[in-house]
């Protein structure tokens, strides 16, 4: 799971607005949207 985790992040801060939209999890999704911002 941590694994997993770890990539979906790594993933949205690779596409960043296109992960947050289309993010299936909201953690990932939030934590992209914080990635990114910062």
């Amino acid at each position: 799971m941590i694994n997993l985790t770890n990539l979906m992040t790594v993933r949205a801060i690779k596409t960043c607005n296109q992960a947050y939209t289309g993010a299936k999890n909201s953690f990932a999704s939030i934590h992209a949207k914080f990635k990114c911002n910062k």
